[in-house]
């Protein structure tokens, strides 16, 4: 644990490949991810209707896509022992990216659509009167 907290480690050029278990691990979360982000997609066509629900899961379908593949690519460097290209930073980096993106994703459930709802409504009520 201690190796985690020093900055070679993060920003050494050619690591140690992954331990089987670790590997394995990382494999089914960012494969676990691409299967996530295929499922959205089948949550888009379904909700095709109501463009709100069907933007969401596009983002969340390009959420688990992307990350999950550039998951995979990195291990898959890290495997292969690519030089540059394997260090640790980089899945770092992608994990903060990915926390980063699911928090916008959150506040686009949490404020944007409720107050998008409150304009389709009050729309709706305009429209009823005239």
């Amino acid at each position: 644990m201690g190796n985690l907290l020093t900055l070679h480690y993060w920003f050494r050029f050619n690591p140690e490949p992954w331990l089987p278990t670790s590997f394995r691990l990382l494999i089914i979360v960012f494969g676990g991810m691409l299967v996530i982000g295929l499922l959205a997609g089948a949550f888009i066509r379904k909700n095709k209707d109501d463009n709100l629900k069907r933007k969401f899961w596009d983002k969340v379908q390009n959420l688990f896509l992307l990350i999950g593949f550039l998951g995979i690519v990195l291990v898959f460097f890290r495997q292969q022992r690519i030089g540059f290209l394997s260090m640790p930073f980089w899945l770092l980096l992608l994990c903060v990216w990915a926390v980063y993106w699911a928090s916008r994703i959150i506040k686009y459930v949490t404020k944007v659509i409720p107050e998008r709802r409150e304009e389709q409504k009050k729309k709706e009520e305009n429209k009823k009167y005239l």
